[in-house]
């Protein structure tokens, strides 16, 4: 079974030295990396917002375009 080294990336100084010995470790053992990017969901939230003009765009078009009894 191959081995799996995770690396989560940050911000952190240590990151570059953590991405090479995890990659020098995964060459030696024919091991595999992993990296964990969390994204913070509040630099989503303007997204958000824009899906919903584009669901009220949509709904509003097909009032329009909707046949009238």
């Amino acid at each position: 079974m191959k081995k799996k080294f995770l690396i989560v990336i940050d911000e952190s100084e240590e990151l570059e030295k953590a991405i090479y010995f995890a990659a020098k470790r995964a060459i030696h053992t024919d091991g595999k990396l992993s990296l964990l990017y969390i994204v913070d969901p509040a630099v989503n939230a303007q997204w958000s917002r824009i899906e919903n003009l584009i669901e009220q765009e949509a709904t509003s078009c097909l009032l329009y375009t909707s046949p009238s009894p």
